[in-house]
């Protein structure tokens, strides 16, 4: 709005009480429109951000332009203010454009209580701001005056005749250098004064009144050049000086400051506060002192006071808390701040019956909590993470309350007996330390939640707990191996968490004594469940053990968990789970297997008087029978079933025959032929008359009437559903096979009997999981197969006490692809496969043979890729053969994922049955190099040997080949010094081993390892082309790497020539491949850099450049001559310094 013409509030007379013209372009203040009539009622009038230069102008711009006469008439009687708007007691005229005020201009405005002039261009000059401007304003008690330009404070302001009644002062952001002493003393109403973000260096000794409440001098450039700067300010109780120069404070500055209870002196320069300082300022309840420089806390700084609202001492350079103050002694904090300081340790008798709601010790250099560092506290919030805390001691926390104790993500090694003793809270967090091992009796707490997840915690010694109660204990995402049966007594907990641990048997003694509702155990490697490992969980109802490595479940496991209602073991390694398993478990809700080798549905539910209502997940398995009773306990359900392999035969047809249960899932019959493609969802899941199926043979039994035997015995019906009691006219055929992948199939068609045997002969391996099935011929084809018989062989103890060579197991992992795959379709490559690259990878290392594994099929051959591959874990047992020294694994039918992953997709062996081929395998584990090691290899259509990351061997066989392809190497000779060029040898399988029959120097290699050293060994091996599949791999002397718990095999190991250059690059190492993620990535140099010689660095540019070779250094020689022979050397200034082991370095990129 630029004009407010004078008319304009013709009539409302006495009804106006306020004016807002704000916010507009008036270039003069609204005399003209108020000098029209009386507005005795108008109290305040805001004219501020507008274009007024003069406030007394009655300006023509008040009149239309063709209205200049009435302007001049009604300017001549025009009197300022009183006549007509008698009564305002606020003005805002701020953000105008005013540079000089007319003396006493504001005179007539008696009533006048609020004069706002911020942020016009007023000086301190008197032509600007005449001294007597306000001395005719009688009860004028806020002035504003920020935001202009005044240097000094104006005559109008020290003049002892004016601003008698001022309470609130303002004059900030001006360019004000120099507060002098009496500036503001006849203001005895003053209470507040606005000095902040002006230029002020020095402020004098008494320069304030004594009825200063608030004082704000933020952003200035002050320092403390007079001693007594704010003594006697008695009812003072707000003072802010963030933001200057201030290094020094006086032990007279506060002298008398009794009610000053909020003082920020945050961004200043203060190197150290004292009990000198404050000791009058009884009150203080707000002391913000952050982003200083801060080095040193006096003793009892702040012992006068008994409370405070606040304390910051945040980003300074505080090094410690001195153990014999005793400002943290029975005091009251409602935050502490310690935030960002250089405090190396929390000492002893630090925080004594202190009560706070939040102490703050973020980001420091924490290393040690020593002990009785807290004492009787009550501490709602503690926050500790961020330093590199490493050590607590004993009793660190001894009795109190700590409602949230924060000291996760240090670097704490261990927790000690009596850690935290006796103390209570909500939370209390250990997470994301270096955790080793806790000793005993480390806690005696009552809390709601104990953190010790993600750690390195590997060992509980003892009981951990001493009459503690902990509604959730997470232990989670450690390195826990093993429990002990003690290691939870004397804890009382509802919720344990210890998934993704390295448990290999399930704790059952440790477990058992807490009485838990719910088990979860996701993310171990828990292969084992012992006998009564659950026989004390009666109030168990929910059993999650996902994502570990069970194989089976025994019978009687779950005998008394009558209360269980959810059962999870997704994703594990069962091949079977026993009859009767579910016989108590009358209060069932949900099971869920899916993700496993299962074969086969035993029944679910309890008694079969008790019906349950029941949802089970069996998808992801190569589920191929049905128990006849599987769901007769289940009233209403679903089962989930993918599988593409089921059997589909009498047993099936009943199981499925209650009309209140659903199959979810892709299910499919495969065979008998009458079934084949047939999909479980559809109404009618068979074809034709099911009782033209003929049943599959019943009551099939084992038994091992010796070592590595296996006496199978059954009965059969005859198609007309009659039991047969001569079998003379019928046969049969016999399966059984390792679902595990760690043996050979057992096949046989008999004929005239309902029994057969397998013996040693044919492959049969002792404490081996087995599954045996018996079809019943008809015509040229079988039956369905009947519900298996699963069982673990007998263990062979004669092993144990042999003098023969012990069995090596090596670990294998099996890739399965479809025969839709383009590399896997069983015809020949249209390319050649030579020399691949070795790829490490913290997902196990591969194989590439181009620049871009992205985008090309060949590399991944020997990864998991989703929708593509099925990944299988495995071992692979090389038996030790004494008479020759070795230890060997030879198999003409090696077709270990038969039954698993794509199953065999119309795909059949040698002999016609069928059998899933299309898969690679890979072999990575480590050796500790002897000197005396030989290997030979032979299978599938190709191999590599790769021995410290470098190809040793590789084989190619064709499938037409009647006699294999076999390759043998000798590495002792890699021992030498400078390593040896090594020669591979060509032979052939003859009799299950390689027999050489000559050299092959066209494949010689070049290999260097140290006795005693750690190096990787990787075994790639492929099989693509039907129908045969076998594998050989034969070794002498090799020290395998096995245990877990041993160190792993060196990524790199680099030999350095006496005279390589410094700053040259010695070795380039690989973090991560085209699969995988990152930064940050965490190496670790072992050993040799004692000296700290060497450093790791980016692969830039600029760090090649700097690598480059520098010219030859010239040298002066002495010659000597040693029996007749000159030898010249170098000699050096004086005796080499032998520097000792450093620790292991560690850096991350």
């Amino acid at each position: 709005m630029l004009n407010l013409y004078y008319n304009a509030f013709w009539d409302i007379n006495q009804s106006l009480y306020e004016l807002w013209v704000s916010d507009n372009s008036l270039v003069s203040f609204p005399h003209q429109v108020l000098f029209e009539q009386n507005y005795f009622s108008l109290s305040k009038i805001y004219a501020g951000d507008n274009s007024i230069s003069d406030p007394l102008l009655y300006g023509v711009d008040g009149f239309p332009d063709d209205q200049g006469p009435l302007h001049k008439s009604r300017l001549r009687v025009w009197s300022k203010w009183n006549v007509t708007t008698p009564n305002i007691q606020v003005l805002h005229l701020d953000g105008n454009e005013i540079t000089t005020l007319a003396e006493k201009a504001f005179c007539e405005l008696k009533h006048l209580s609020e004069l706002n002039l911020n942020g016009n261009s007023l000086t301190e000059e008197t032509s600007s701001i005449p001294t007597d401007l306000f001395s005719c304003n009688p009860v004028l008690s806020m002035l504003d005056l920020g935001n202009n330009l005044i240097q000094y404070l104006p005559e109008s302001i020290t003049n002892n005749n004016s601003l008698l009644a001022i309470s609130v002062l303002t004059l900030n952001y001006n360019k004000l250098t120099v507060i002098e002493s009496n500036s503001f003393s006849n203001h005895s109403m003053l209470t507040d004064l606005h000095l902040e973000n002006n230029l002020i260096v020095t402020i004098e000794d008494n320069a304030f009144p004594e009825s200063l409440t608030i004082l704000n001098l933020r952003s200035n450039q002050i320092d403390f050049t007079h001693t007594s700067t704010f003594a006697q300010l008695t009812n003072l109780l707000q003072l802010f000086l963030d933001d200057n120069r201030i290094s020094i404070i006086s032990p007279t500055t506060f002298q008398n400051c009794t009610s000053l209870s909020y003082l920020s002196m945050t961004s200043n320069r203060i190197s150290w506060l004292n009990s000198s300082m404050f000791p009058d300022c009884t009150a203080l309840d707000r002391f913000y002192v952050s982003n200083n420089e801060i080095a040193y806390l006096g003793d009892n700084t702040f012992s006068h006071l008994s409370s405070m609202y606040a304390l910051d001492l945040g980003q300074n350079r505080l090094t410690e808390l001195s153990k014999t103050s005793t400002d943290f002694h029975q005091i009251s904090f409602t935050f502490l701040t310690l935030d960002n300081n250089m405090i190396t340790s929390i000492q002893a008798d630090t925080f004594n019956q202190t009560s706070a709601t939040h102490i703050y010790f973020r980001n420091n250099k924490i290393a040690y909590i020593d002990s009785n560092a807290f004492i009787d506290c009550s501490i709602s919030y503690l926050y500790l993470t961020g330093n590199s805390v490493k050590y607590l001691r004993e009793y660190a926390f001894n009795t109190g309350t700590y409602s949230y104790i924060y000291l996760g993500y240090n670097e704490i090694r261990h927790v000690p007996s009596h850690s935290f003793y006796d103390i209570s809270g909500n939370i209390l967090d250990l997470s994301h330390n270096l955790i080793t091992y806790v000793e005993e009796a480390a806690f005696k707490v009552s809390y709601s939640s104990v953190d010790l997840s993600n750690n390195g915690l590997a060992d509980i010694l003892g009981a951990m707990f001493n009459a503690s109660s902990v509604t959730t204990l997470s232990l989670n995402d450690n390195g826990l191996s093993s429990l002990l049966p003690v290691t939870f007594v004397g804890l009382s907990v509802n919720v344990l968490n210890l998934q993704n641990n390295l448990l290999t048997q399930y704790p059952g003694p440790a477990i058992s004594v807490l009485g838990l509702d719910i088990i979860d155990f996701t993310g171990n490697l828990i292969s084992e469940i012992p006998d009564g490992s659950f026989d004390a969980e009666t109030t168990m109802t929910s059993l999650i053990l996902d994502s570990n490595q069970i194989t089976h479940l025994q019978a009687d496991l779950l005998d008394n968990a009558v209360s269980l209602q959810t059962v999870s073991i997704r994703d594990n390694q069962l091949t079977f789970i026993a009859d009767g398993l579910f016989d108590s478990c009358d209060s069932l809700t949900n099971v869920d297997f899916s993700g496993n080798h299962l074969y086969h549905i035993p029944k679910i539910g309890g008694s079969d008087s008790i019906f349950l209502e029941l949802t089970a997940d069996f998808s992801g398995n190569p589920i191929s029978t049905i128990a006849e009773d599987a769901f007769t306990s289940i009233s209403m359900g679903s089962v989930s079933l993918d599988t593409a392999s089921l059997q589909c035969g009498c047993a099936v047809y009943d199981s499925l025959l209650y009309p209140n249960i659903t199959v979810d899932g892709a299910a499919t019959c495969s065979y008998p032929p009458l079934t084949s493609g047939v999909s479980l969802l559809s109404s009618s899941w068979y074809k034709g008359d099911p009782t033209t199926i003929t049943c599959a043979p019943f009551n099939l039994s084992y038994s091992q009437p010796s070592i590595n035997v296996i006496d199978l015995n059954w009965s059969a019906y005859n198609e007309s559903g009659v039991e047969i009691i001569d079998y003379t006219n019928y046969r049969f055929f016999v399966q059984c096979w390792t679902p595990l992948a760690n043996g050979v199939d057992l096949n046989a068609t008999v004929s005239g009997t309902a029994n057969h045997t397998f013996s040693e002969s044919e492959g049969v391996l002792d404490n081996t999981i087995y599954i045996c099935v018996v079809h019943l011929g008809i015509g040229s084809g079988f039956s369905a197969a009947s519900s298996p018989v699963n069982f673990v062989s007998l263990l062979d103890t004669r092993k144990n006490v042999s003098t023969e060579l012990g069995d090596i197991s090596l670990p294998i992992k099996y890739y399965d692809f479809s025969i839709h795959h383009v590399d896997f379709t069983g015809f020949p490559l249209t390319y050649t496969i030579n020399s691949p690259t070795y790829v490490p990878s913290p997902f196990g290392a591969w194989l590439a043979i181009s620049n871009m594994p992205s985008t090309d099929t060949f590399s991944d051959w020997f990864r998991y890729v989703e929708d593509m591959t099925f990944e299988f874990e495995s071992t692979l047992v090389l038996k030790g053969v004494a008479s020759e020294g070795a230890h060997r694994f030879s198999f003409t039918d090696f077709y270990p994922v038969d039954h698993m992953g794509w199953l065999d997709e119309g795909q059949t062996d040698c002999s016609g049955i069928p059998s899933n081929l299309g898969f690679t395998s890979a072999i990575r584990t480590g050796f500790v190099f002897q000197g005396n090691e030989t290997i030979s290899l032979s299978g599938g259509e190709m191999m590599w040997l790769y021995l410290n990351r470098k190809l040793v061997l590789q084989v190619f066989n064709e499938e037409s080949d009647s006699v294999k392809i076999c390759k043998h190497v000798n590495i002792s000779r890699a021992a030498e010094q400078g390593g040896a060029v090594l020669t591979p040898q060509l032979g052939y399988v003859v009799g299950g081993a390689c027999s050489i029959t000559s050299d092959l120097p066209d494949e010689e290699v070049q290999l260097q390892l140290e006795i005693g050293e750690r190096y990787h060994f990787t075994i790639f091996h492929v099989e693509r082309e039907g129908c045969g599949s076998e594998l050989l791999i034969d070794v002498t002397d090799f020290d395998f790497i096995l245990d877990e718990l041993e160190e792993p095999p060196r990524d790199y190991i680099v030999y350095i020539d006496e005279d390589f250059h410094v700053d040259g690059i010695i070795e380039r190492i690989v973090l991560a491949d085209s699969f995988s993620a990152g930064p940050p990535f965490q190496v670790n140099i072992l050993r040799g850099n004692e000296a700290k010689h060497i450093t790791m660095k980016n692969a830039t540019s600029a760090n090649e450049v700097a690598a480059a070779v520098p010219a030859p250094a010239n040298y002066t020689y002495t010659t000597l001559s040693v029996s007749g022979v000159d030898v010249s050397f170098v000699e050096c200034d004086g005796p080499a310094v032998i520097i000792p082991d450093g620790e292991t370095q560690t850096l991350c990129f």
